[in-house]
């Protein structure tokens, strides 16, 4: 081809590519989308794509990438067959079998796909990212020597991030797993999560506290809010005792009405007297709520009358007071 066309290329598996690894992309355009089988690294065979976020497609992916002019690098938006949760990549390699994928059992997991069903995979193109926000699950990295360092390093395996992701790394014969907690820049395109490219390009990568971390302080936090939940109840627990108890004392204290126990102050006393009469042979009035008691003439003390019951109506009239003894013989006759 003729120099400055920008179809200089190179050739893999006898295909002239245009745009991979570096090479400017064709004259096409188009969009890449076709279903394939999906299977793990582990049961293809090819377990060194568990250490990144790429997968291997067949032969003719590349051919058919290559006609529609699909420019590097190569982005792919994978998702289960009819709907479902999304997630991005990018391309290992072109030798998988026909009208099969191999992915890392991680996107698998991301996907909600078992071994051998089927996922779309779109062509997309996306921006490239400059700040990313990873929460790893074990607190544990966070302890290796430059855990910054080790994630860039391992990031260099991956071609994309989506946000809202779990993504896996590998180091020193461990497996940690991290969740996408933000990306900038990021663009929301429908349904679909937030999504950077980290090809050739440098992302500063920060850490939130690990989930283990948040576990703990989430159980922490809930034991004091049941130990408080406790205490109070508790206080309610004593002050309900106290007021039963002080009610139970002033019970006891007032005794039922018309018991033997009630005060004989409180019972009436019977009525020995007259109120609101003129005594006969006296010119001084008697008050309406005073009480007279009468005794005999030249007699000091008189005995109390046996009888203490309230006198009748018909006895409580004042009878005049005579100086002399009332006659009780029988009546004779001097003739």
């Amino acid at each position: 081809m003729a120099a400055g066309t920008g179809w200089s290329g190179m050739s893999v598996f006898g295909l002239r590519i245009p745009g991979f690894l570096g090479y400017p992309g064709g004259p096409g355009g188009g969009t890449f989308s076709r279903p394939y089988r999906c299977f793990s690294g582990a049961l293809s065979g090819k377990e060194m794509i568990e250490e990144g976020g790429k997968v291997i497609l067949p032969p003719s992916a590349l051919q058919e990438l290559t006609q529609l002019g699909v420019e590097y690098p190569m982005l792919f938006r994978v998702e289960r067959e009819g709907s479902g949760p999304k997630t991005h990549c990018g391309v290992l390699q072109f030798d998988a079998d026909e009208g099969t994928c191999c992915m890392p059992f991680w996107m698998m997991a991301s996907l909600g796909v078992g071994e051998g069903e089927l996922v779309r995979l779109t062509s997309v193109t996306l921006p490239k990212a400059e700040f990313a926000r990873l929460q790893p699950h074990r607190k544990d990295f966070m302890d290796l020597h430059n855990p910054r360092v080790v994630m860039e390093t391992a990031l260099r395996n991956f071609a994309t991030l989506t946000q809202g992701e779990q993504i896996c790394i590998q180091y020193d014969h461990e497996t940690y797993e991290f969740n996408v907690l933000a990306l900038t820049p990021g663009r929301e395109q429908g349904n679909e999560r937030e999504a950077v490219s980290i090809i050739q390009t440098d992302v500063v990568v920060d850490f939130a506290p690990s989930v283990e971390e948040e576990a703990a302080a989430r159980s922490e936090a809930q034991q004091q809010e049941e130990e408080r939940e406790l205490q109070r109840a508790q206080r309610l627990s004593r002050l309900a005792e106290a007021a039963k108890k002080r009610k139970g004392l002033a019970t006891a204290e007032e005794p039922a009405e018309g018991s033997a126990e009630e005060p004989a102050r409180k019972k009436p006393l019977p009525f020995q007297g007259t109120t609101g009469r003129r005594l006969k042979g006296s010119s001084a009035p008697v008050k309406s709520d005073s009480v007279v008691f009468h005794s005999t003439p030249h007699s000091a003390a008189s005995p109390k009358p046996s009888d203490s019951r309230p006198l009748a109506q018909s006895e409580q009239s004042v009878r005049p007071v005579s100086s002399t003894t009332p006659f009780s013989g029988s009546a004779r006759s001097l003739k």
